[in-house]
């Protein structure tokens, strides 16, 4: 069977298996509604600062027990993909002038 790694909003998840993307799009709910209420680079920052505390709860946990709610590569995933949100909303113009020349 044959796992699309893209997802309904055009995202490349992690790398298109069924666990990696259920524990992102999990951690992400999360953290979005942990955000809830701010502006848009506000919300980005405070899950930035939450995915942090999410870490250090992770190394916490595998350094006391050997086992973790989340693997390191979700959460590297999720934080790649809040410095794409957070430079894309500093920096529209530069965006559509790609999105322009791509059409």
């Amino acid at each position: 069977m044959d796992i699309n790694p893209i997802d309904l909003f055009g995202i490349i998840l992690y790398n298109g298996t069924m666990k990696d993307t259920a524990d992102i799009k999990k951690v992400l709910k999360v953290l979005l509604r942990k955000s809830q209420g701010l502006s848009r680079l506000k919300r980005i920052d405070e899950m930035g600062r939450g995915l942090a505390i999410l870490n250090m709860h992770v190394v916490r946990q595998k350094l006391h027990s050997g086992i973790s709610v989340v693997s390191y590569e979700t959460i590297d995933y999720i934080d790649a993909l809040l410095k794409r949100a957070k430079h894309t909303r500093e920096n529209p113009k530069r965006i559509l002038k790609q999105f322009a020349l791509n059409y």
